[in-house]
């Protein structure tokens, strides 16, 4: 079994984002995490999502997760997080369908090492 959460935006956050993890290891009952992902970038604050972002990083040197990763960054949200963190994102989770390739997200996850993982409306999500 592999697992995968988000942490959602109202948790971002240095602090926030360390307490909001352990609620949800303690709501599945884990001692790990295989994934963990912030949810969206929030470009007004965006200081908070680094913030919670590091966070994400201290739980991996920790070994409490196993990779970490974003949803919803386009390109240059992503430049502007890899240049002010330590680990470049495993994955960058988006929507992604025949309809809508998203091309220029996909290509810029290629040149830093991101695998593009698409999910479907419906909940379904795949890897590239």
């Amino acid at each position: 079994m592999f697992v995968t959460t988000k942490l959602w935006v109202t948790d971002y956050g240095y602090d926030e984002a360390l307490r909001a993890f352990d609620l949800s290891l303690d709501r599945l009952g884990l001692d790990y995490l295989d994934l963990y992902l912030l949810h969206w970038p929030t470009p007004e604050q965006f200081d908070k999502t680094l913030a919670a972002y590091h966070a994400a990083e201290k739980l991996l040197t920790e070994r409490r997760v196993r990779a970490i990763g974003v949803c919803n960054f386009v390109p240059s949200r992503l430049e502007t997080l890899i240049s002010q963190t330590d680990v470049v994102p495993a994955i960058n989770q988006v929507e992604l369908h025949p309809f809508y390739n998203q091309r220029e997200t996909r290509e810029a996850d290629a040149r830093d090492g991101i695998a593009a993982c698409g999910i479907f409306r419906s909940g379904g999500a795949f890897s590239l």
